[in-house]
């Protein structure tokens, strides 16, 4: 008998040391339990970044579409300067990577002086836009007027009011476009496009203050060098409009049955 129990007790201790102790097994757990051989699942963290293992996390998939001038820092940190499709890994709120891809457009700012959308860059205003003005006079001599002496509102004297300035005066005096300036230089179709206008006052001194760099790259692309006398579209009474004198450098306000030459210019 005393046999027999003895071989029982034996056996129970074989099976209570084979047995493996149950618990949580990640150190990063807050209930780690360092004597534990297989884990239970019972595992409780600090912070949900604790949360993602290896072989618990879930990959997430997602897309933008951004602008940016000049440069574009993505959520990952890698800085791009061209347009394009771009695919950065970074860490999601689990601490598990999240794949964005990124439809970018970059834009550059204007080069003064550089050649495009129909014409030579005289002013850009640090936005990605700017002003071209022609790289030929639209005609070397003609009225400001239609002929009849009117007051058309075109008081426009600062950068961006060339455009305006030009859709008053051809509402007063028509669209009668061989006849005057404004309708002259609405009428050129340089380089394909539609929405060429007569430059305000102080669009005109920066394309006087410009004339260095635009000259070469008109000639360069079959232009003309810029002459002496131009008209603006700033209207300085009923009978008298702004025109730029070259050679001196200066605006004056001169008759708007006198002749200048037209130099058109349009914004991008």
């Amino acid at each position: 008998m005393e046999k027999v129990l003895f071989a029982l007790f034996t056996v129970l201790l074989v099976f209570q040391a084979c047995k493996k102790k149950e618990g949580c097994t990640y150190p990063e757990a807050i209930n780690y339990d360092s004597a534990a051989d297989e884990d239970d699942g019972s595992c409780t963290y600090a912070s949900p970044i604790d949360t993602c293992k290896e072989e618990q996390c879930i990959y997430t998939l997602s897309s933008v579409t951004d602008t940016a001038l000049t440069s574009y820092t993505a959520p990952n940190g890698d800085v791009y300067t061209t347009s394009g499709n771009y695919q950065v890994i970074v860490k999601n709120v689990a601490g598990c990577d999240s794949i964005i891809t990124i439809k970018l457009t970059v834009t550059q700012l204007a080069v003064i002086g550089e050649f495009r959308d129909g014409g030579v860059v005289f002013w850009q205003d640090g936005k990605g836009g700017g002003l071209v003005c022609a790289i030929t006079d639209q005609t070397s001599a003609t009225q400001w007027y239609n002929g009849v002496d009117v007051w058309t509102g075109a008081t426009g004297s600062a950068i961006g009011t060339g455009k305006t300035n030009t859709a008053e005066i051809i509402k007063d005096q028509g669209a009668t476009e061989t006849d005057y300036a404004a309708g002259i230089a609405n009428a050129y179709k340089g380089g394909g496009y539609t929405d060429w206008f007569l430059p305000s006052k102080l669009e005109l001194t920066e394309i006087y203050n410009n004339k260095d760099i635009i000259n070469p790259i008109a000639l360069a692309h079959s232009g003309e060098l810029l002459g002496n006398f131009y008209w603006s579209s700033t209207e300085y009474n009923t009978d008298w409009a702004y025109f730029f004198v070259f050679p001196a450098g200066i605006s004056q306000n001169h008759s708007k049955a006198g002749t200048s030459a037209v130099r058109a210019v349009r914004a991008f």
